[in-house]
């Protein structure tokens, strides 16, 4: 799962510079690879975040899905998220006080022992999580924010 800036648009389906808009955003996009699951499953507390669609823990990784899936170039978009949908994404993110590792390991200690469970079997842990996927997309999400733009994200195809 890739992570891009793209222009704020009412229409992401309509926007006919897509692609030159992730190439352009290429370098600071956030790649979340596998990891994109771990965390939507510590976001929504549920081992299948899936069920969660409407959280905003599962859109803070995954999006809206609401335009249904398209392909631009060698990516195919699954979800999206405009500037004010960032937004309250991020300061929800920002709301839950973990921003360090230490702050984040605490969160992950309270889950529900089915989701910790779960991620073990997958081999991941919070400190994983945490630095390959919450830190970084945190990051980009305060990014976009300030420079008023919106999240568009893609599997590699």
């Amino acid at each position: 799962m890739m992570v891009f800036g793209v222009k704020n648009s009412e229409n992401i389906v309509e926007e006919t510079d897509l692609y030159e808009q992730i190439e352009t955003s290429e370098n600071e996009a956030v790649d979340l690879g596998k990891v994109f699951m771990d965390l939507a499953m510590v976001l929504t507390n549920d081992v299948d975040p899936f069920s969660q669609i409407e959280s905003i823990g599962f859109k803070s990784v995954l999006g809206i899905s609401g335009t249904g899936e398209f392909e631009v170039g060698s990516y195919n978009v699954v979800g999206y998220l405009n500037h004010l949908q960032l937004q309250e994404v991020t300061n929800w993110l920002l709301s839950l006080s973990i921003n360090s590792l230490e702050d984040f390991e605490q969160w992950y200690e309270k889950l529900d022992e089915e989701v910790k469970t779960t991620l073990e079997k997958f081999g991941t842990d919070s400190e994983q999580i945490y630095e390959g996927s919450f830190e970084p997309l945190l990051s980009l999400y305060q990014k976009l924010v300030e420079e008023e733009k919106a999240a568009l994200f893609c599997l590699s195809m």
